[in-house]
């Protein structure tokens, strides 16, 4: 899963099949672009989605139903849910701190 939020366009979030969360910036040189890896997750479940909001934020969530939100000036998560259920599907509003399963 990529994201990318349209007022920063050289900014880049990807959600990895190891589970991890990747913040690119495309203004610095290639060996530096990738600024922070999150590896929160303690599983290698795969991320489902990942969202670069507006307010400079990242929610990510898992296959598992753990969803995680981190600001980007943090190397750890600010909020973690568990919901317990095996997800397929999940939806994160790019405002508000809502998503859907």
């Amino acid at each position: 899963m990529i994201d990318e939020n349209p007022s920063e366009p050289n900014v880049f979030v990807i959600g990895g099949e190891d589970g991890s969360v990747r913040l690119l910036d495309l203004r610095v040189p290639p060996s530096e672009c990738v600024t922070t890896t999150w590896r929160d997750f303690n599983t290698s479940s795969p991320i489902q989605t990942v969202r670069l909001r507006h307010d400079r934020s990242v929610v990510a969530g898992c296959n598992n139903g753990r969803v995680r939100f981190f600001d980007l000036r943090s190397k750890s998560p600010t909020k973690t849910i568990d919901t317990t259920v095996d997800v397929t599907v999940l939806d994160i509003h790019p405002n508000l701190p809502y998503f859907a399963m």
